[in-house]
């Protein structure tokens, strides 16, 4: 009769210990995370090289732009705006409300248009208004452009919104997109629309013109099926940042053939996760990891946290109307002077 008590107390036992494990388990976790926030809250900062200056906050930083004499910097914690001149922070943005997770902003003649969580937004130079429509889905807008003959699209989850001039539209994956969500849009300077998922695995990158609609994957010579940013250089050639993790590179399009660079070609990192073609002609590739490369045609120059980025992990850049180099890192914005650059 004593049988069964006894042959119930080693697992009484076991399950005591594999609680004080994951209990355990638990305060280790919370420790390390709790260091790794005081280390980097706390640490010493390095102070930049000449030429290189850091504004904190914002942190970490998805989206820039270039708004008069300022530099918009948005990111998950909001919208704030740094002077220009100074790098220092000025103020935040609330755009007609709290936002954040500020993903992309578009800036034109003194107008912003914001994607956010919630959706988007736009400032006139006075006034802020929450933008709605049938054809914009609710919640996260992850990319927004302002095309040149006015009208104004907006990235989501659920598809592209074509708002404006023509009516409003929804461009989804029955329309011939490559995938439904859209996180990365850009025209270029022959007026084509180009869009591109890098929020799922199903990637995919999407070009319209003139009402007709072609896709392109790894097939065709793509990098990485997965696309994070989209620019073109003085040649009129299309270039793609694509990856995930530690893989990726940077594909260029002359309009027939596609090539790719990678890391053992020059890049800083494999996942290439933005782009900016500066007013020398020169390429910046932002890596994901490992902070950015600059190709003028000739060579290379690298630029990482201990060159002078707040981070290395480069999610946005842009050149102002003085020809400064911005960075949008995870721990930051950095300005490079041009005279650095040049």
């Amino acid at each position: 009769m004593n049988a069964s008590p006894t042959a119930q107390a080693p697992d009484r036992r076991s399950g005591r210990r594999a609680a004080v494990v994951l209990l355990q388990l638990l305060i280790g976790v919370a420790l390390v995370a709790g260091a790794g926030f005081a280390v980097r809250t706390w640490r010493p900062r390095k102070k930049p090289p000449a030429g290189w200056s850091i504004a904190r906050p914002p942190h970490d930083v998805l989206a820039l732009a270039s708004v008069g004499d300022e530099v918009w910097a948005g990111g998950p914690d909001g919208l704030v705006v740094i002077d220009a001149s100074t790098c220092q922070w000025k103020r935040e943005v609330l755009a007609g409300g709290p936002v954040e997770l500020v993903a992309g902003l578009a800036a034109y003649e003194g107008h912003v248009w914001v994607a956010h969580r919630d959706g988007l937004s736009h400032f006139d130079g006075a006034a802020w208004e929450r933008i709605t429509s049938p054809q914009l889905p609710n919640g996260q807008v992850w990319a927004v452009l302002r095309a040149r003959d006015g009208t104004v699209w907006a990235g989501t989850e659920r598809g592209a919104a074509q708002l404006g001039v023509r009516g409003d539209r929804l461009w989804t994956k029955k329309d011939g997109l490559a995938s439904d969500a859209v996180t990365v849009l850009f025209q270029d300077s022959h007026d084509r629309l180009w869009l591109g998922n890098g929020l799922t695995a199903e990637g995919g990158l999407t070009v319209l013109e003139d009402g007709s609609v072609h896709t392109y994957s790894v097939a065709d010579g793509l990098a990485h099926s997965m696309i994070n940013a989209i620019a073109e250089d003085r040649e009129g050639r299309i270039w793609v940042g694509a990856g995930f993790g530690s893989r990726g590179g940077a594909s260029r399009f002359d309009g027939s053939t596609w090539i790719t660079w990678q890391k053992r070609d020059g890049l800083a990192g494999e996942k290439v996760r933005s782009l900016l073609v500066d007013d020398d002609g020169a390429i910046w590739f932002g890596a994901e990891y490992d902070g950015a490369a600059r190709w003028n045609g000739n060579r290379w120059w690298y630029v990482g946290s201990s060159s002078g980025l707040a981070g290395n992990e480069v999610k946005a850049m842009l050149q102002d109307q003085h020809g400064n180099v911005w960075f949008g890192t995870e721990d930051g914005v950095s300005r490079c002077a041009r005279e650095v650059v040049r």
